[in-house]
């Protein structure tokens, strides 16, 4: 029963790293070879994000609120936010299989 439950807190503790810090990472404590297309994937996203959020800032220095209008870059926000929450639920979806019981470790 050690086993199971030991498991089980893994499945878990991998379930929460998808949710809550990286999509890809979880999947890839569990030993899941999906993780290594999802983390690139959500590193690419938060750079896009970050990219924006940069360009943004720029902007709102160089020349106060006016600059933003319109929004900069909508692009790199879009793009990021969309692959970001697609690759989200792809990992949550990896790793719920373990916390369900469903899926074991190699």
């Amino acid at each position: 029963m050690a086993a199971s439950r030991r498991e089980r807190d893994r499945a878990w503790v991998a379930f929460l790293t998808n949710a809550l810090l990286l999509p890809g990472a979880g999947s890839l404590m569990l030993g899941r070879r999906i993780g290594w297309a999802q983390l690139p994937l959500s590193l690419i996203s938060v750079a896009l994000v970050v990219s924006w959020l940069w360009v943004l800032v720029r902007r709102l220095v160089a020349g106060g609120l006016e600059a933003l209008v319109p929004m900069p870059r909508p692009d790199l926000v879009g793009i990021g936010l969309g692959v970001g929450i697609v690759v989200w639920i792809w990992g949550l979806a990896t790793t719920w299989d373990a916390v369900r019981g469903r899926w074991r470790a190699p």
